[in-house]
């Protein structure tokens, strides 16, 4: 926990990043927080409640479809994130992508629509 809450803040001071990069810093802190609080039991709220105060403190405002429980996106999160629960050890960072995807349909700005594939390819083509 100490080492994810350090990273997340060096992700949140770096002055240099881009739309791009601050979308996987907050992809990167969703994961790794559900990993090691894995917990079942309100887990996805205190997730989602990191996600809004750290896309507010970006500067990315939330979109209006963002809610703390977003029940008919609950399934496109869950594959997302077993995905990345499943990874190979030190190969989990290698599946942001499609959480990023899923995270970007709740914020405006940049990332105002859907985006196919923000960052990596499909986990499912060879």
């Amino acid at each position: 926990m100490a080492e994810l809450l350090k990273n997340s803040r060096d992700l949140l001071a770096d002055t240099n990043a881009d739309d791009f990069g601050r979308l996987i810093a907050l992809t990167y802190t969703f994961c790794w927080f559900g990993k090691i609080h894995a917990f079942l039991d309100g887990n996805g709220h205190v997730q989602r409640a990191i996600f809004a105060a750290m896309a507010t403190d970006f500067g990315h405002p939330l979109s209006p479809r963002f809610a703390i429980h977003p029940r008919p996106y609950d399934r496109l999160l869950a594959t997302a994130l077993e995905i990345f629960t499943r990874a190979p050890i030190g190969k989990e960072n290698e599946e942001l992508g499609l959480v990023a995807e899923y995270l970007a349909f709740f914020l405006n700005g940049p990332f105002d629509a859907p985006r196919k594939h923000v960052g990596s390819a499909s986990p499912y083509t060879s």
